[in-house]
């Protein structure tokens, strides 16, 4: 077309519509040099155009004016994609308030980008879980920065956490050859460190490190290099190891003071609850308990001759440990509880929950069920050691030759032993303590033997 074409009216065309294009290529062609108008629909106070610039900037459509432009389906004013003056994007509303501003109902996605199986997208809920982004599938979810395939945070798809890792083993996995999780604030720093050759949890500053639970503090490590541990106190000052409270066990038997020569001091009965429980043996130079007059109601002078008769019926025992693998195959030569407890109940005590080597045998274990016939019930608990640590499940179910446990681990196992709520423990101060009034009352008895030797010896000269 050589003139310009102008239309006041409802024009029809049946072929294709040629401006200024020499091989018109669709329904209306519009040809023009680059940065130039190609089409304008303008009313008095709009005016929308289609515009080409060069090769490096393209074609656009857009507004002349400091004006919306939005793209509508479906019926006039159906707003589908709006781009306001200040350059926001809206999909889903005309009014978007970020640069991006995606608007659906809730329970619905809004962004999604997909390739083949694999699918990211936003979704929005309602109060209670809000809004997420993740995939829409069995895959990962990531966060990278400094380029694709430089994850930062992996979420997988059985809910794992990896922070540096792209294979996260656990609900959250830190990998770092140094500091791995760090709490900053007002100067206190705490986290989890990594070394060649060791992990460790604490502070990195110069300050106290707590174990804290329900609300309170059960345990201390003391700051400035002072290596004082606290359980029951947040400021341990005393000694190295501070322990302010009690267990709920009840200690029934005697105590007193030996010191590392052996002598003893005065003991004092009653129930007792512990502070601290061992399996096992403990070092020192001394050891010394409570026996202040001041804090006792003394019941006088213990019974000689009545302690000499119940030292007389303890039985003395050579034995090793079942456990010979924990505690060894010595030959110990000491007393046994429940045979103390039939002569001298008080210093035995029968109230702890332990467990015992009741089974001790290596065997195997699939889905749960251990083939082996074991004196155990249901509801009962059983210590089972594995190559990679201790477990000490509840037993589920009993058959013939075979019971079930709660563990999902499998493979070759060792069956210790099942807990038992009375587990026996013998107050050795209290028999020593015995053992001093049964002395003494045998020194009695040799006193009076030598004063009977001598008056005879005086009545023969």
């Amino acid at each position: 077309m050589s003139k310009k074409l102008k239309i006041k009216a409802n024009v029809e065309v049946n072929g294709n519509l040629n401006l200024d294009a020499k091989k018109p290529e669709s329904k209306l062609t519009i040809e023009t040099g680059s940065k130039r108008i190609g089409l304008l629909h303008k009313n008095e106070s709009f005016e929308m155009a289609t515009y080409l610039s060069d090769a490096e900037w393209g074609a656009s459509i857009g507004t002349l004016g400091a004006h919306k432009f939005s793209i509508f389906t479906g019926g006039l004013g159906k707003y589908k994609l709006t781009v306001d003056n200040g350059g926001n994007v809206g999909i889903g509303t005309s009014d978007p308030s970020e640069k991006l501003t995606i608007k659906t109902e809730k329970y619905k996605i809004g962004l999604l980008h997909e390739h083949g199986e694999v699918k990211l997208a936003t979704y929005v809920s309602d109060n209670d879980y809000g809004a997420s982004i993740g995939t829409i599938g069995d895959h990962n979810f990531s966060i990278f920065t400094g380029g694709k395939g430089e994850y930062k945070l992996t979420v997988d798809k059985v809910g794992n956490v990896g922070i540096g890792t792209f294979e996260p083993e656990n609900k959250l996995t830190v990998e770092s050859t140094k500091y791995g999780i760090m709490q900053e604030s007002n100067g206190i720093k705490v986290g989890t460190h990594i070394s060649s050759n060791a992990g460790s949890v604490g502070t990195k500053s110069d300050h106290a490190f707590r174990f804290y639970i329900n609300g309170s503090y059960k345990a201390t490590i003391g700051k400035n290099g002072n290596m004082r541990v606290g359980i029951g106190t947040s400021e341990p000052t005393k000694a190295k190891l501070e322990v302010i409270g009690t267990g709920n066990s009840l200690y029934g038997g005697r105590y007193g003071y030996i010191d590392n020569t052996g002598a003893g001091g005065p003991n004092n009965g009653g129930s007792r609850h512990y502070s601290i429980y061992c399996d096992d043996a403990i070092a020192c130079s001394a050891v010394r308990a409570s026996s202040d007059v001041r804090i006792k109601t003394t019941k006088g002078v213990s019974n000689s001759q009545n302690d000499l008769k119940t030292l007389s019926k303890i039985e003395i025992t050579d034995y090793q440990h079942i456990d010979v693998i924990g505690k060894g195959a010595e030959p110990h030569k000491k007393v046994i509880a429940q045979q103390v407890k039939t002569v001298f109940p008080q210093c035995v005590s029968a109230d702890i929950e332990d467990f015992i080597p009741s089974i001790y045998t290596k065997t195997e274990i699939k889905e749960g069920w251990i083939v082996l016939a074991a004196d155990v019930n249901i509801h009962d608990r059983v210590k089972l050691i594995f190559s990679d640590g201790i477990k000490e499940v509840k037993v589920l179910e009993k058959l013939d030759g075979m019971f079930k446990v709660d563990t999902d681990k499998e493979g070759e196992v060792f069956v210790y032993g099942k807990e038992v709520s009375d587990f026996h423990t013998v107050d050795y101060d209290a028999i020593s303590m015995l053992n001093v009034s049964a002395t003494q009352e045998l020194l009695k008895r040799l006193e009076d033997l030598e004063q009977e030797v001598k008056n005879l010896k005086n009545k023969e000269q």
